[in-house]
């Protein structure tokens, strides 16, 4: 079934019938207890485990299907809640999914990249990316927010730059109880070594993170960043997720052990959450997006003026939008 998604609002916005990208969680696991994360009290009560490698091939010769049928390049990300390089042996999964023509980069914390690890992906002929959780150049504001050792990371990632070119490694810092000249100092440091440096506020987590204020919302009419429509989360045990932000496992779409990626992206349920994400009419008071920063309110100023800017002019700037970001970037450079 291909069931394209509408904007009330924002006409021009259309969800094709296949993900763009994949956030794909092959374990559970992470080695950091960073205050901004939930992990640490999640992994408690969530599912946890190693997705299996009949399941991950499953996932990657599916995906694999849907871009030939629809002749666009996959994106797959490793990972939402765990860390990648847990995995001694990643550069194995990786070559499999890279072997399909997929394109790929890691979410990590850099602790656990070994020499021994980025040796195994330099010989594979690895060109995707790496996008490394820092949180402050301060070693105490660091190792306070992290909880890991500040130098092994600081080695890592400066014997990976020795493998792999800068333009190919962004460090994602988030403010989270900073001093006052901490950005400026992080900034001047990552780019003596020519590494991009992109500085974020803390999110809540949907309201999971004790530390930061919770968020409450009214009518909403969908996600600033738009993921639903582009980004399918697949938890290690085959279960899609409704988006990043969804730690908890909330709204679990469907499973890819038994069903196809298309099947679930174009499915019954997935559809009708997004409608109603996208036109707020019916959804219960504590549903996750009305709890999360990044959804848009129904009455805000940025959903009302772009009802009344022509389409032709919003087409110019969602592309210059997405021209700014990563993702858009490592599609284009790989």
């Amino acid at each position: 079934m291909n069931v394209p998604i509408h904007h009330k609002i924002v006409q021009l916005l259309k969800r094709p019938p296949y993900p763009r990208s994949l956030l794909v969680d092959i374990h559970s696991y992470c080695n950091a207890s960073c205050r901004i994360c939930p992990y640490s009290q999640l992994s408690k009560v969530n599912p946890m485990g190693f997705m299996s490698w009949e399941l991950y091939t499953r996932i990657i010769d599916d995906y694999k299907r849907l871009t030939d049928r629809y002749d666009f390049t996959g994106v797959l990300a490793y990972c939402q809640m765990g860390e990648p390089f847990i995995l001694k042996d990643i550069a194995i999964w990786v070559k499999y999914a890279m072997d399909k023509g997929i394109r790929i980069y890691f979410n990590t914390n850099a602790s656990l990249l070994s020499p021994s690890i980025v040796d195994s992906l330099a010989g594979i002929g690895f060109t995707g990316f790496f996008n490394i959780s820092f949180h402050g150049i301060n070693r105490q504001t660091y190792e306070n927010t992290m909880h890991l050792d500040y130098d092994a990371t600081i080695n890592n990632i400066d014997y990976l730059l020795t493998k792999f070119p800068p333009s190919r490694i962004r460090i994602n810092a988030v403010s989270f109880c900073w001093e006052p000249d901490e950005e400026d100092k992080l900034r001047s440091f990552w780019q003596s070594r020519n590494v991009t440096v992109i500085v974020d506020q803390a999110l809540s987590r949907a309201g999971l993170v004790k530390e930061l204020r919770k968020v409450s919302k009214g009518r909403i009419a969908g996600c600033r960043t738009e993921r639903p429509l582009y980004e399918m989360v697949i938890a290690f045990n085959g279960d899609v997720l409704l988006c990043c932000h969804d730690m908890a496992r909330e709204v679990v779409l469907g499973n890819l052990n038994l069903s196809t990626i298309e099947d679930v992206w174009n499915g019954e349920r997935f559809v009708n959450i997004l409608r109603e994400i996208y036109n707020d009419r019916d959804l219960p008071s504590d549903f996750i997006c009305k709890r999360c920063e990044e959804s848009d309110e129904y009455w805000s100023a940025r959903r009302i003026i772009k009802r009344f800017i022509p389409a032709h002019i919003l087409r110019v700037i969602k592309k210059t939008k997405k021209d700014g970001e990563w993702l858009a970037i490592k599609i284009k450079d790989l």
